[in-house]
């Protein structure tokens, strides 16, 4: 459960989706679609489809009531297994359960998810973890029908296999639709903020004791006057509040996000932007850096090595891209998880043969 911020293992989520889009490896037109039952292709009504994969979940797409059961499709252009190793899917600013949706999760090797298919959101899949607002749909498991508005986070197994897991994993498809059935309008139309999918990374060691939290208010400018009165003017008190929690702090779970955006005054919204230092003593040298970085013959030594470096750093392309954190694995606790960017460099000092010290510098961004 954690909670109290308890700064234990920190497990990261980095965005594969969003590494691939800024890279140039995928593009929105080339890789990514939305498509009805019919098989018809078509677009939101408000947004864009880039929209969902920007990582500014406060920025919703729109879907009308009436589209009915939908599913959207990527190609990651990764034919490779291991190369498309994923393992979590994180639905962020949704309103699913007020529109009684549930959503399920499919990776497969081909684009008309014919063969060679794993439904990653079912219960009985290899590792299959709920985590946030995941809960199964009461009449098929391989559905996610989440019981409050706001986020949703589960996990999976994938480790490139060719077994059990499957290594079936090049194209994704998140099918949505509503509890009743392929032909019925949702409840209300749909919003959705953004969409991550990757692979998580668990930290080898847990935070040393010396971890520090700070809450800064950067959206405030003070100014004292001639005659000594503090004038203060806010341009934004916290993060925007796309989530019921913890980013919105609102006391009821069907609380439509979208439809409230236009006027986002709630009370007891958070205030302060979070950041975090964590230390982290004595990592095994092959925790933290990749055997040979540039070793095409062995993935496991470079691309799959995982290591911190080239499974975190790399992964949200250094201080660039935002990503999901966690203070504790394993946490269903929402306070626990927040949306980070790296704020210092790569650096790591050598305490002792074959082991390093190393430390993170988060801030919150939005």
């Amino acid at each position: 459960m954690s909670g109290f911020n308890r700064i234990a293992t920190p497990k990261v989520y980095p965005c594969d989706l969003a590494r691939h889009l800024q890279s140039g490896w995928n593009t929105i037109a080339d890789n990514y679609s939305v498509v009805l039952n019919s098989g018809a292709t078509f677009s939101p009504s408000v947004g864009t489809l880039a929209d969902l994969f920007d990582l500014r979940p406060q920025r919703y797409v729109k879907i009308p009531a009436a589209t009915k059961q939908f599913y959207i499709q990527i190609n990651t252009g990764l034919s490779t297994d291991t190369l498309a190793e994923s393992s979590y899917i994180a639905i962020l600013g949704h309103n699913l359960h007020s529109a009684g949706a549930k959503v399920k999760v499919i990776t497969a090797d081909n684009s008309g998810f014919t063969t060679n298919k794993t439904t990653v959101s079912d219960d009985d899949y290899a590792g299959h973890t709920k985590l946030i607002n995941a809960a199964s749909d009461g009449s098929d498991d391989a559905w996610i029908n989440p019981t409050s508005n706001g986020w949703s986070l589960f996990e999976w197994q994938d480790d490139g296999d060719t077994e059990t897991p499957s290594g079936n994993n090049q194209y994704l498809r998140i099918t949505i639709g509503h509890a009743d059935g392929t032909g019925t309008d949702f409840d209300t139309d749909l919003y959705i903020g953004a969409i991550m999918y990757g692979e998580a990374l668990l930290w080898p060691t847990p935070a040393s004791v010396n971890a520090s939290y700070q809450e800064s208010y950067d959206g405030v400018q003070q100014n004292t006057a001639i005659g000594g009165s503090t004038f203060s003017n806010a341009s934004f008190h916290g993060p925007p509040m796309w989530a019921f929690t913890p980013w919105m702090r609102n006391n009821a779970s069907t609380t439509n996000i979208g439809a409230t955006a236009s006027s986002p005054y709630h009370f007891y919204q958070p205030i302060g932007r979070k950041a975090l230092d964590i230390e982290f003593d004595h990592i095994a040298d092959t925790n933290l850096f990749a055997e040979n970085q540039y070793s095409t013959s062995s993935l496991s030594q470079s691309y799959d090595s995982g290591d911190i470096k080239t499974q975190f750093y790399d992964r949200v392309l250094g201080t660039h891209l935002p990503f999901l954190f966690s203070i504790s694995n394993g946490s269903t606790n929402e306070s626990d998880y927040g949306i980070y960017r790296n704020t210092q460099d790569f650096q790591a000092t050598q305490v002792a043969a074959q082991r390093w010290k190393h430390k993170l510098s988060l801030e919150e961004s939005w």
